[in-house]
């Protein structure tokens, strides 16, 4: 209408400053009312993900918009921390003061694996796949869930879990009550 040329100011589009100044303080309640785990970016039209990535108060990560710009939530948690710390130790499936949204956003990132009733931090299934192989390496042909658990010294339950988890990777083949070699077994030591 003027004539004029202006650079986009959000996304693609050229937004009146006070338009941008109070969609932006609108977008920045909804973020802060969603708490820790922030605001899910599929919930925002097209105009809202563009503004809230030039928002200085807001970080955008994961298909989340957080209020502030520090650390993300889930980078150390301390579920993982705990998980990663005792990889083959007895867990629940809901730990306590973890909240069920927690733990899908930690199962949806792969930094959680459930199983059987069980969580596990992706190294414990990365770990297990090394100690399986190992075990496959001195020539035996079938692996039975005792010999796991004794290898990780673990409880039934869990090594139980492992090798379902394995089972669906292809690593190891449920053949009644043991496990033969999977296609996906990586090379043993």
């Amino acid at each position: 209408l003027t004539g004029e040329r202006r650079a986009a100011t959000v996304g693609g589009w050229v937004v009146d400053p006070a338009r941008q100044r109070d969609d932006g303080a609108a977008l920045t309640a909804r973020i802060e009312a969603a708490g820790p785990p922030g605001l899910d970016l599929a919930v925002l039209d097209e105009r809202e993900r563009a503004l809230a990535a030039t928002m200085a108060n807001v970080s955008v990560g994961h298909g989340r918009a957080r209020a502030g710009r520090g650390d993300d939530l889930f980078d150390k948690h301390p579920l993982v921390v705990a998980l990663e710390a005792e990889p083959f130790g007895p867990r629940t499936q809901a730990p306590p003061g973890v909240t069920g949204a927690e733990l899908r956003e930690l199962v949806e990132r792969g930094l959680v694996v459930r199983a059987d009733g069980l969580v596990f931090a992706s190294a414990a299934v990365d770990e297990a796949t090394r100690v399986v192989a190992a075990l496959f390496a001195d020539g035996r042909p079938f692996l039975r869930v005792t010999e796991l658990r004794h290898a990780l010294r673990c409880s039934r339950p869990v090594a139980v879990a492992l090798l379902q988890l394995l089972d669906g990777h292809g690593v190891t083949i449920r053949r009644g009550d043991h496990r033969e070699r999977g296609r996906r077994l990586p090379p043993g030591p």
